[in-house]
């Protein structure tokens, strides 16, 4: 019971609050980009084809699955809605998922090469994705990279993931993986920027703290890899 309230609790933080971004990406080149990605988008599921640059290689084709965080609801009409977050928390399947999965069926040709990228709980979705059977089958996911979400315990995922997690945002760690099995830090990179409050480290810093620029497009450190549209 004291492990389900503490769940309770802290998943309320698994949010990515709307703020103005100040021109559109049109290439994402490191973490701050990935984020501004997200968020400037009108809708919680956007895909798109575009043209992977990654480091040493020639550019290919993906299909890039850009994934946005809760929105504090309590309405389960909304797939962004709270008892979302603590399914996928919890590694169950949910209705934000399967709108994932449904939205890949439609637009994406089988065999194509997906990256995945998300922000706090499109963050956690996106390791599900990657978990999942039959989009495996359907697809070559090649990467995932999150920015403020948990570890999402996998069978076997697919493809190379890689988190991104300021010091002070605690929601990296709110997961049954991070809380139970102790995996808050399985696949992380850790930075400290200028925000020292957890609520404004997990919304600001990832898409305006200096120190995520020298991760590149895949949340690699030190890497050159690119994605342009």
């Amino acid at each position: 019971m004291k492990r389900t309230i503490s769940i309770l609790t802290v998943v309320v933080l698994l949010a990515a609050l709307a703020f103005p971004c100040f021109a559109k990406v049109s290439k994402i080149s490191n973490v701050n980009d990935a984020t501004n990605y997200i968020l400037e988008q009108t809708d919680v599921i956007t895909v798109r084809r575009a043209t992977l640059n990654e480091s040493g290689k020639a550019g290919r084709g993906v299909y890039l699955i850009a994934l946005g965080g809760s929105d504090y609801s309590w309405n389960e009409s909304s797939i962004t809605c709270l008892q979302n977050a603590i399914r996928s928390g919890c590694s169950l399947p949910n209705s934000y998922l399967s709108a994932v999965i449904a939205k890949a069926n439609e637009v994406i040709p089988k065999g194509s090469e997906v990256v995945l990228i998300g922000h706090s709980m499109g963050g956690m979705i996106a390791q599900q994705f990657a978990d999942d059977s039959t989009m495996k089958s359907n697809y070559n996911i090649s990467y995932v990279l999150t920015m403020g979400a948990p570890y999402i315990a996998d069978d076997a995922r697919e493809g190379t993931l890689h988190r991104m997690a300021d010091s002070a945002d605690i929601v990296p760690h709110l997961s049954m993986a991070a809380l139970i099995l102790g995996q808050y830090s399985k696949d992380q990179s850790v930075e400290t920027s200028a925000y020292s409050n957890p609520l404004t480290a997990h919304t600001l810093s990832y898409s305006q703290a200096s120190c995520w620029q020298q991760y590149d497009a895949l949340g690699i450190k030190g890497g050159s890899s690119t994605i342009t549209f």
